[in-house]
């Protein structure tokens, strides 16, 4: 049965009432609740629903081989998310570059649930950098160094709880509203009703943006909960977000991330390479197939003549293919194919580096081919699955220097020397 609107909204406004819910006595307030959650259940499914057949209709309008393929409907779909995002953009970067300043009644409210922050400053209008620090499919992200800035505030001597309900309680009552005004506004013009809700979700501190799709931040505050203390990432397109990466690599490297994060990117490079070869020890001790990166072989004919009397391989052969190659040639000279399987286009493998620099698969469900199996060089797969995704990450300077050129320091060690023993 569907739950109407005004039910939901009636509900809602007794959960933030507390004179109601004081007034409530124990097993009222426990109903309440029940009831409260079911709604809660209810409208989720129906959120999620709601999501799985606008993608699925986006979807039907987008796949030539479907019987409704229309291509100027699907790109129009995804135009019209994309404009109401953009428009965001514009709505946030004119509010605080026109309203903020001049929004007395606003600075009056915050001074007066603020004043560590707020102060008697009046807000500058010149900013030096846009608001918008990066914008994803659904997404606009926003900085409040800038708002912090312009109240003559250094945005990293601000306590971290402190900025975060800063933050929440300026979104949640100033900016929110304007976005959804402005999307009721837009879509009324059409003669329809605005269902889409631009609000938000998270707040994160120190982050790093590398590209579309690619970034990692520290959540502090996700869905109403403030969360810092549970020192949690949020990333997406980087290694640690990548199921190809094993378990151990994406610890290693959320707790670089984190170490580095914890201190405003001001780590030093003693302590990030200390860092290094104590996790270098560790790993040292990790069985092979729990530092391998899972990878699927594809093309495997494409790429491979032979491999029994020896390997013969194409130009241009990814290194999976050539790891399976070694297995399956390794496999077939010690006569083992009862034990072991070989592998085969769409085989799901581990894939590491031998110490002489290539590539060997094998089978992730499947013992490990302990006969065979060539030693793995520690050195490169940290090299490949942790430190050069740190390295591309604080590329920007979030260590002391271009960490590429630390070989010639007197106190740290560069990346190719290391691991030499000393």
């Amino acid at each position: 049965m569907l739950i109407r609107e005004d039910i939901h909204d009636d509900v809602l406004a007794k959960a933030k009432d507390p004179a109601y819910l004081s007034s409530l006595s124990d097993n009222e307030l426990k109903k309440f609740w029940q009831d409260t959650n079911e709604l809660r259940y209810f409208f989720g499914l129906m959120e999620q629903t709601s999501k799985e057949l606008a993608n699925s209709c986006y979807g039907g309008f987008g796949t030539a081989s479907l019987r409704y393929f229309n291509q100027a409907v699907a790109e129009d779909i995804t135009a019209e998310g994309r404009h109401a995002c953009q428009y965001m953009e514009t709505v946030s970067r004119g509010y605080f570059k026109k309203i903020w300043p001049t929004d007395t009644e606003w600075h009056n409210e915050l001074r007066t649930k603020f004043p560590d922050i707020m102060r008697d400053v009046t807000p500058l209008s010149i900013f030096k950098d846009d608001v918008i620090v990066y914008c994803d499919t659904d997404s606009n992200y926003l900085t409040f160094d800038l708002i912090f800035e312009s109240l003559g505030l250094n945005p990293k001597t601000v306590p971290t709880k402190l900025a975060t309900d800063f933050i929440v309680y300026f979104m949640q009552k100033k900016l929110d509203p304007i976005y959804d005004t402005v999307l009721t506004n837009m879509i009324a013009k059409r003669n329809g009703k605005s269902t889409m809700k631009f609000e938000l979700e998270s707040v994160g501190g120190f982050g790093i943006f590398a590209a579309k799709k690619k970034y990692v931040y520290a959540k502090l505050w996700h869905n109403g909960k403030y969360i810092a203390d549970q020192k949690g990432l949020n990333s997406t397109g980087i290694e640690l977000a990548q199921n190809s990466t094993p378990m151990i690599a994406r610890k290693a490297i959320k707790t670089f991330i984190n170490k580095i994060f914890a201190q405003k990117g001001a780590i030093s490079s003693r302590e990030f390479f200390s860092m290094c070869n104590a996790l270098k020890t560790k790993i040292a001790t990790v069985e092979p197939a729990l530092f391998s990166k899972n990878t699927r072989i594809n093309k495997y004919e494409k790429y491979v003549v032979s491999h029994e009397e020896k390997i013969e391989l194409r130009s241009r052969c990814p290194f999976t293919v050539r790891g399976a190659a070694n297995y399956n040639h390794l496999i077939w000279k010690s006569g083992l194919q009862a034990k072991y399987p070989y592998l085969k286009n769409g085989s799901r493998a581990k894939t590491y580096y031998d110490i002489s620099g290539k590539p060997f698969s094998f089978p992730n469900d499947s013992e490990f081919p302990h006969e065979i199996a060539p030693e793995m060089s520690i050195d490169i797969q940290l090299e490949k699955l942790i430190f050069n995704p740190v390295k591309r990450l604080i590329s920007g300077g979030m260590i002391d220097g271009d960490i590429s050129k630390l070989g010639s320091d007197k106190v740290t060690q560069g990346f190719g020397s290391m691991f030499k023993k000393h």
